[in-house]
């Protein structure tokens, strides 16, 4: 029988046609060549198909070498691993958003606790209480600072550790500094702090 009669005409594939009628002709040999097709009792297929002219000695006549490798398994595998990446792309996007809106959110957060400090520093009529708002006020800041240090505009994920150790001490020392030199604070008056 014609390959295209076997089981009920189920290989009259308009691509496996053109294989073995236009290309094999030509080329003597196809490797791999994909086709989906219905097949009898197991539903819709991907096949990969090679083909290969097969010429005898005794007799002018040729015949084709075909092989059919079952490969739907493989190909469900593949677009299951791109679907599953894709997602994954789509989440840590989603993830990337959501931190940047998070770093903005502590910053501003910052920013308006500073603030708060500062007006509230400037009405108060007690002097060690004006210095002990202006020191909060610049431990704030200084958190900001190491904050926005440790979370650049550019979100690589890596941080530059001398700089960033460089900022955190300078900004501690700051503020240690600031509380100990306190004009306004008794133990500072006495010479009493260590």
């Amino acid at each position: 029988m014609r390959l295209f009669e076997l089981g009920n005409g189920q290989w009259e594939i308009a691509e496996l046609r053109l294989l073995l009628v236009a290309i094999i002709p030509n080329q003597s040999a196809m490797e791999k060549f994909e086709v989906e097709t219905d097949v009898a009792n197991s539903g819709r297929r991907t096949l990969q198909l090679s083909a290969r002219t097969v010429h005898y000695e005794d007799t002018l006549g040729t015949t084709i070498l075909l092989s059919f490798t079952a490969i739907t398994d493989r190909r469900q595998i593949e677009r299951d691993k791109q679907a599953l990446q894709k997602r994954t792309d789509e989440l840590l996007e989603q993830q990337k958003i959501l931190l940047a809106e998070m770093r903005h959110r502590v910053a501003n957060s910052l920013q308006i606790i500073a603030s708060i400090l500062l007006l509230k520093a400037r009405a108060v009529q007690s002097e060690e209480t004006r210095h002990e708002l202006h020191d909060a006020h610049s431990c704030v800041l200084s958190v900001a600072e190491v904050q926005k240090h440790l979370y650049p505009a550019g979100g690589t994920g890596q941080v530059a550790i001398k700089p960033y150790l460089t900022k955190l001490t300078t900004s501690i020392n700051g503020s240690i500094v600031g509380v100990q030199k306190s004009p306004a604070c008794r133990d500072c008056r006495r010479g009493q702090h260590t």
